[in-house]
């Protein structure tokens, strides 16, 4: 599996490991990264990991299974309070500082992965098909992960 799909499980995952399962529910949050490993080796091209496998159901429900502890209901205040500690584990700069070189490593192998192609293009490589392909979904991949950087975290790297 490519180093870039594992980092994208790894996002979706992190998400629901800092919620901090146990037991029954960190079995099922491994059980789902299973599922999410074995439908990447398979689609190594996929842009939604979880979506694309059918997953995002299963992925909701097991967060906010975590988050009410199975229960099916919490308290604003529940929330609140959840949201302050994860927010206060990663306000730190050195976690901002590690979280922004993870993400501009993972912007790079796409630059890396779309330049290569086109310098296989250029050199008349027997399969400058498959190379056209692939860059346009690293093209694609690109701007949709620098566009989910920039807006929707408000991060520039």
């Amino acid at each position: 599996m490519m180093d870039v799909m594992k980092m994208i499980i790894d996002a979706n995952m992190q998400a629901l490991y800092v919620l901090g399962p146990e037991g029954e529910m960190l079995m099922k949050v491994k059980e789902l990264e299973s599922k999410l490993t074995a439908y990447a080796a398979e689609h190594p091209d996929a842009m939604d990991i979880v979506g694309e496998a059918g997953l995002r159901d299963e992925y909701n429900k097991l967060y906010m299974d975590i988050m009410t502890g199975g229960s099916g209901s919490i308290s604003a205040e529940a929330v609140m309070g959840r949201m302050g500690d994860i927010q206060d584990k990663y306000d730190d700069d050195a976690v901002q500082k590690q979280i922004k070189a993870e993400l501009s490593a993972i912007l790079d192998a796409l630059v890396f992965g779309w330049n290569d192609a086109k310098e296989n293009i250029w050199a008349g490589h027997i399969y400058m098909d498959k190379y056209a392909q692939a860059m346009v979904v690293t093209r694609k991949l690109a701007r949709r992960f620098y566009d989910f950087i920039y807006n929707d975290m408000g991060l520039s790297i």
